[in-house]
């Protein structure tokens, strides 16, 4: 079991991946964990060893793809997530 923070990276690495083997200029990540995006833009630090590969994986894509955006939906306007399960 992983918290929401870390499932939601998990996501942004899968995307980030398959943008990448798309060949794609430019990305934009919507996310509904508010901390989770200003961790990623750099604007929060993370403390715990277990979120740094969770953090730096990500941030690696952005040397490759330079035009990465990572914005928040707050999760009561993002209607495309609902309940799992």
């Amino acid at each position: 079991m992983v918290t929401n923070n870390v499932a939601e990276y998990r996501a942004v690495i899968s995307a980030l991946e398959k943008a990448l083997g798309t060949g794609a200029a430019k990305v934009r990540v919507y996310l509904d964990s508010e901390l989770v995006v200003r961790q990623l833009c750099g604007e929060y630090r993370y403390g715990k060893r277990t979120s740094r590969p969770c953090i730096t994986r990500p941030r690696r894509f952005c040397v490759v793809l330079l035009n990465i955006v990572f914005i928040n939906i707050p999760r009561e306007q993002n209607r495309r997530a609902g309940p799992i399960g």
